[in-house]
């Protein structure tokens, strides 16, 4: 037999009312914190499962939310997960995740899923500056937030990372190591324009030490570890004259494959070429050296992220948030 919220408040000895208010997330200040804890663990051990269709046809929220991000595969977006995560359980919400692998068709079909489901709201990593209509749809009829990337021209507000920062922070970091030739493996064509952010950073940082940028020692290498391994060896098959005394990578995974191709040239890490990464993937404590790189807060944005989705559900206005990225000193600098 099902269990049934009368079955929830016998065994935490409250009333259904008070069960009712946990479990709907309403009227918070008139249920105790202890209580509210007491009322979510008697659900979990019954496993008592409220009917989503019986609460949408009442006009009532769901207590589900959406995650569509491109993957969840990498510790970026999984550490984004798991501070959703942490605060959807503290307030009785469970998520839904979609994962479009940089699939546009998929991300159209996704959002337009979890409209179809009446979740009370949705986080969403956009994946390009195109808007199509359901985004429109999507951002009139549900709490939307954008994370990560933003789509201008829709009403949804967006919680980024100040990746000019990050950028500029790396480079800093390498100048007052001494270095005064620095090369750069960016991504600047991509959709998301976290790399040319991150690029704008670098030559900003260079400038202000009066170094004018260097072309020839900026080698575009997209995202992957085979982009860096590439671009590593286009920079140090030029003449000694434009060879560099230290990386600012992209991304972990671009340092990664950077740090191979230097390794295999027999040349150390930092002695020879000192290296800088970007996003403090699980990754860069554990190449050989471990690699300086900049964090992107992951688990602090999911976490306030879902906070102020929640907020949005219970009709109170949000706005935008920008994050700042921390330097990570280790021993590849």
């Amino acid at each position: 037999m099902a269990v049934t919220i009368k079955d929830v408040a016998k065994h935490a000895g409250v009333s259904v009312c008070t069960v009712s208010r946990v479990l709907n997330n309403t009227y918070r200040n008139k249920v105790s914190a202890q209580t509210r804890k007491r009322v979510l663990e008697v659900s979990k051990e019954l496993g008592y499962r409220p009917s989503i269709i019986a609460r949408g046809l009442k006009g009532k929220t769901t207590n589900l939310v959406g995650y569509v991000v491109p993957n969840v595969a990498s510790s970026f977006l999984a550490n984004t997960l798991m501070g959703i995560q942490k605060t959807a359980e503290d307030y009785g919400y469970s998520i839904l995740v979609y994962t479009t692998m940089g699939d546009i068709a998929k991300d159209i079909e996704y959002l337009r899923i979890l409209k179809e489901k009446r979740v009370d709201g949705i986080l969403w990593l956009p994946l390009q500056q195109i808007i199509h209509d359901i985004y429109q749809e999507v951002a009139e009829e549900t709490k939307l937030i954008q994370i990560y990337n933003s789509l201008e021209g829709i009403d949804a507000p967006s919680f980024l990372v100040d990746h000019y920062k990050g950028g500029y922070l790396a480079t800093k970091h390498l100048l007052e190591k001494g270095h005064t030739k620095i090369a750069h493996l960016s991504a600047p064509n991509t959709l998301d324009r976290h790399g040319l952010q991150r690029l704008s950073g670098y030559k900003q940082a260079l400038e202000e030490k009066g170094i004018k940028p260097d072309d020839s020692i900026i080698v575009e290498s997209g995202y992957s570890w085979q982009g860096g391994y590439k671009a590593a060896k286009s920079l140090f098959s030029k003449p000694y004259s434009h060879t560099p005394t230290a990386i600012f990578a992209v991304t972990d995974m671009v340092a990664w494959g950077a740090l191979r191709y230097i390794k295999e040239k027999g040349m150390k890490i930092p002695e020879d070429v000192a290296i800088v990464g970007y996003d403090n993937l699980d990754i860069a404590e554990k190449v050989d050296p471990p690699l300086t790189t900049v964090s992107q807060p992951k688990e602090e944005l999911g976490k306030i992220a879902m906070d102020h989705l929640l907020q949005a559900i219970r009709g109170k206005p949000i706005s935008s948030m920008l994050f700042d990225p921390e330097l990570v000193v280790r021993s590849s600098t």
